[in-house]
């Protein structure tokens, strides 16, 4: 049984198996273990692992730094989660567990459920946020971060199919929403959403599953949607409106406005909240939300903090003064306890970046029961 579990996916983490304490490396230490991790139990050669860490010295120095570094591991971990033969290193996979060796494991004719607990290991990025300003480190990041989103939507695209053959289509909806934050440019699942949606009724949340798409497709690639899902835009526009907008229920689903300046994250929080059956509107900044706000009511304000024009603490502190009763949450990047405390003070709750979808639909609940 293993002694240690290390997560990469997403934030950084090593605890032991049998104790809640993260433990805490520094820097070249978790890069080291990154790795070692990716491919646990595969040896490295002292002079790669060298020069991807240490690579703005000489090589003497850097493999003095690499010793120091397997013998902190050892002293932080135990003595044989580090093993070494000659001049290979490795990482020992029967002492630790890691979440990339769990997560790739999914055989190809993995069921709905086993592609789902499969999934469940993907909490975000490799070393999401992760910098050490070593280039070739941060090259074999971005190769090894591209690989591992890779092989999660490819167990996305399939347990969406699975859900769509299976008839449930609403966990069809919430797949493809997850699948498209990892890849928003990717007009294939935006024109399964918007089918998806007018299939179960939804002909609201399909126009604005085009929005988002049109959105992304111009932040990220300068584009415009392709005649396909444009021509699935106008059928859609096309809908008897009075007779779908009923048929949705829309005007009893709570209103939320998201208020982000940073689109991936924006279309996040959309395909979260969208696929939970709220009826979502979205604003850049806090300017624009001012602007929506002045237009109709909205329980629930999903906002980030820093944004231009107007932040977040502002557009709350307005809310509050106009006597809006919309509860605010706050979601945010940026480290210290200074902005929760803030966010406190003005009664609004606060949620940290990278968002956990099971952690903002649960706040969201809270908030609208409290109002």
């Amino acid at each position: 049984m293993s002694r240690f579990s290390l997560g990469l996916l997403g934030s950084f983490e090593v605890r032991p198996a049998s104790g809640s304490t993260a433990l805490a490396p520094g820097k070249k230490i978790q890069a080291l273990l990154a790795i070692l991790g990716v491919r646990a139990g595969e040896s490295h050669s002292r002079d790669r692992l060298a020069s991807l860490l240490w690579s703005r010295v000489g090589d003497e120095h850097a493999r003095h730094s690499l010793r120091q570094a397997i013998l902190s591991i050892r002293q932080l971990l135990a003595e044989d989660v580090v093993t070494t033969a000659g001049d290979m290193v490795a990482l020992n996979p029967s002492v630790v567990a890691v979440d990339v060796t769990e997560f790739e494991q999914a055989p190809p004719d993995a069921t709905a459920a086993s592609l789902e607990r499969t999934l469940g290991w993907y909490r975000g990025d490799l070393l999401e946020g992760f910098r050490i300003g070593e280039p070739p480190f941060e090259k074999w990041l971005v190769a090894e971060r591209d690989r591992l989103r890779r092989h999660a939507m490819a167990a996305l695209d399939r347990l969406v199919q699975l859900r769509i053959d299976a008839g449930d289509n609403v966990g069809a909806i919430e797949t493809a929403g997850r699948l498209v934050t990892l890849d928003p440019t990717r007009e294939t699942i935006h024109r399964s959403l918007m089918r998806l949606y007018i299939e179960t009724g939804q002909r609201a949340a399909a126009i604005r599953q085009y929005q988002v798409c049109e959105r992304a497709l111009a932040a990220d690639l300068g584009l415009k949607p392709d005649a396909e899902t444009r021509t699935l835009y106008d059928r859609i526009l096309e809908l008897d409106a009075t007779t779908h907008t009923a048929a949705d229920g829309q005007r009893a689903r709570p209103a939320v406005l998201i208020v982000e300046d940073e689109p991936v994250t924006r279309a996040i929080l959309e395909g979260f909240l969208g696929s939970a059956g709220y009826d979502i509107t979205a604003a850049s900044d806090g300017a624009e939300a001012l602007f929506q706000l002045s237009g109709r009511h909205f329980d629930i304000i999903v906002s980030d903090i820093a944004m231009p024009t107007l932040d977040g603490l502002a557009l709350a502190e307005v809310v509050a003064r106009k006597g809006l009763r919309s509860a605010v949450i706050f979601v945010t990047g940026q480290p210290g306890a200074e902005l929760e405390v803030k966010s406190l003070e003005i009664g609004a709750d606060f949620i940290r970046k990278p968002i956990q979808k099971d952690v903002l639909l649960l706040r969201v609940r809270k908030a609208l029961r409290a109002r």
